[in-house]
């Protein structure tokens, strides 16, 4: 903890699939959590098979759900780094620093400062940094969640992609309030340095380095794991007793839907827009005319 021993990240947890729940979205209705400060967690309720997380699972946040059920309790993920006032700065000044050379590459204290309350780590941006992590912690263990490059694509282009770059979207960013206008340069950056401003031509390319260097860092203390394989291999490999209870659920099928709904809900948005700004010129034209008809 800040201020006391040093901080351990006991797992490093990079997920192939960048956690497609779009918390991004989620942030603007749901209060800021200071995990730090000993803020309270926005409270969720639980479903019968003992999941934390209404809906469905993910590969990703299966495998989430799955650690904290094992005891790493505090998982530093998207969602809490886009929450916590100054991580998105943070964050964007450590990926300037690696892609840009705007200051000195993050080391270890400035690593301890983002995630040293934590005992895992998983999501983007920190997916960005895996060699610098993996080096920072020595004794941690990374777990690489699989899924196929065309499924991981598809839902990303067709959802925080589309969100992240949608006209409107961006238009509307102007009423944010400070920390969410945060979260969106977040994006900006990360979407624009790791896939150089362009996630329809890059990103099956990135994806597919990506995975193969989490496999090539430090094979001898990763795990290639995918939910469908249970408790067995996960517990294993983390030195834990095996729960009585299911492992976390995944519906991909579900969660594939969940995508084309969001999908099909940008489109309707972008279709408004559309509307929107062609009639918008006719309207004041007309009135404009209109006006000028009365002299």
């Amino acid at each position: 903890m800040r201020g006391g021993g040093s901080p351990e990240i006991r797992e490093c947890f990079w997920s192939s699939s960048l956690s497609l729940i779009l918390d991004a979205v989620a942030v603007a209705f749901d209060r800021l959590y200071n995990h730090r400060d000993g803020g309270d967690e926005a409270s969720s309720s639980n479903s019968t098979d003992g999941s934390t997380r209404p809906g469905s699972l993910s590969n990703s946040d299966a495998t989430q759900e799955a650690l904290e059920r094992l005891g790493y309790d505090s998982v530093y993920n998207y969602s809490i780094a886009v929450k916590t006032p100054g991580d998105p700065d943070k964050w964007i000044a450590a990926l300037e620093a690696k892609f840009e050379g705007k200051s000195e590459p993050f080391g270890k204290e400035q690593w301890d400062d983002l995630l040293g309350d934590y005992n895992a780590v998983r999501d983007i941006p920190a997916s960005c940094f895996a060699p610098e992590l993996i080096a920072a912690y020595p004794d941690a263990k990374i777990i690489l969640t699989t899924r196929s490059t065309e499924s991981w694509f598809t839902s990303v282009n067709e959802t925080i992609w589309a969100f992240n770059n949608d006209p409107i979207n961006r238009l509307q960013r102007l009423r944010y309030p400070t920390q969410l206008k945060s979260a969106a340069k977040l994006m900006d950056r990360f979407f624009g340095l790791y896939f150089y401003s362009n996630f329809p031509k890059f990103g099956k390319c990135v994806f597919e380095e990506h995975n193969t260097l989490i496999r090539s860092l430090a094979p001898e203390r990763t795990l290639e794991f995918h939910p469908k394989d249970g408790w067995e291999p996960l517990c294993e490999f983390l030195g834990k007793e095996v729960p009585e209870s299911d492992f976390p659920k995944v519906n991909e099928t579900a969660v594939w839907k969940e995508t084309l709904k969001i999908g099909e809900s940008w489109n309707r948005i972008k279709r408004v827009g559309m509307v929107v700004s062609v009639a918008l010129p006719v309207l004041v034209g007309g009135l404009v005319a209109w006006r000028r008809g009365l002299r």
